[in-house]
């Protein structure tokens, strides 16, 4: 007669089971990773989607008469720029003369914007002054006509959004340029 022998699985078993709880315990690892990270992008995008349209609408107003089409600093409900069509210099010593908190409850926005206009060699023009709201944005030289050295650098913001409109101006056009940010917060 033949002798079996039985070997034990039951190593092997073990074995495998550990396999498993270990699987279970990465792939539920990896599935929390990428919802978290997931909703991280979700909260960015959206972000950068209110920054767009903000910064759309913003450019929009500018680029309206602004209502009443007659403002002044007392009576403004909606900040514009324009004239007959044309950009109204008086118009814009009035924007610049608002405070940044006033311009961005008009425009309705809780982030920081920077305006500023450029002609068609991409030179920043000294309209007054080079730029028009946060204070964050240095100019370091500046002539009777144009501004040097516009350095958005000091900008402290994961996202900065930039829009640039055409502008009708003396018979020619220039580029108005509208940056907003959400400045970082820091502890």
């Amino acid at each position: 007669m033949k002798e079996v022998l039985f070997i034990s699985t039951r190593k092997a078993q073990t074995w495998y089971l550990d396999l498993i709880i270990a699987l279970v315990i990465f792939s539920a690892a990896l599935i929390i990773y990428l919802r978290v990270y997931g909703d991280l992008n979700d909260i960015q995008d959206e972000r950068l989607d209110e920054l767009t349209y903000d910064a759309n609408v913003i450019a929009d107003s500018l680029l309206s008469p602004g209502y009443p089409a007659d403002w002044t600093q007392i009576d403004v409900e909606r900040i514009g720029l324009l004239t007959d069509g044309s950009l109204d210099l008086n118009k814009h010593a009035m924007f610049n003369n608002t405070d940044l908190s006033t311009g961005r409850f008009i425009f309705g926005t809780r982030f920081d914007y920077l305006v500023y206009f450029k002609d068609k060699e991409s030179h920043v023009l000294y309209l007054d002054t080079c730029a028009v709201g946060s204070s964050e944005v240095v100019v370091t030289n500046y002539t009777e006509f144009f501004c040097n050295n516009v350095s958005t650098s000091t900008i402290s913001s994961d996202h900065l959004v930039k829009t640039e409109r055409l502008v009708p101006y003396n018979g020619d056009f220039i580029s108005m340029v509208v940056l907003l940010w959400e400045r970082k917060v820091t502890s």
